[in-house]
Parts: C-alpha cells; structure tokens; sequence
C-alpha cells in the first residue's frame, strides 16, 4: 500500500486494529462501517499487521506500507 487500503466486508466488523512490526497497536478502529479506509500515511514505511474482529473469529494479514 501507498499509505492507505480499506478494509470491506459482508458481515459486521467490531473492530480493527494495526500493529507495527514490534506488536505495539498503532490504530484502533471500534465498531468501524463495512467499508473502511484506513490511513498510514503519517506512519513510516514499515511492515504493519491487521487484525479484523468479527463475532466468532479474528482475520491477521500483513501489510506493506511504502510511500
């Protein structure tokens, strides 16, 4: 990503947070809509993790933040 990416899903989302490489949280977002845009671009070009919270299960990907 160029700094930002969205996050879109069917289903409801509780939340969503970003860590930096280290594991400290750097976002958080609670109770964020089915389309949401998320912005790194005052954060460093870094490797960052995602977690999306949904009811009953966590989704963990990677992102690439170059800009």
């Amino acid at each position: 990503t160029q700094g930002i990416f969205y996050v879109v899903s069917e289903e409801k989302i509780d939340k969503i947070i970003v860590y930096n490489l280290l594991g400290s949280k750097v976002i958080q977002i609670n109770e964020p809509n089915l389309h949401t845009k998320i912005e790194l671009t005052d954060k460093k070009s870094d490797i960052y993790y995602i977690e999306i919270f949904k009811t009953n299960k966590v989704i963990r990907k990677k992102v690439i933040n170059i800009h």
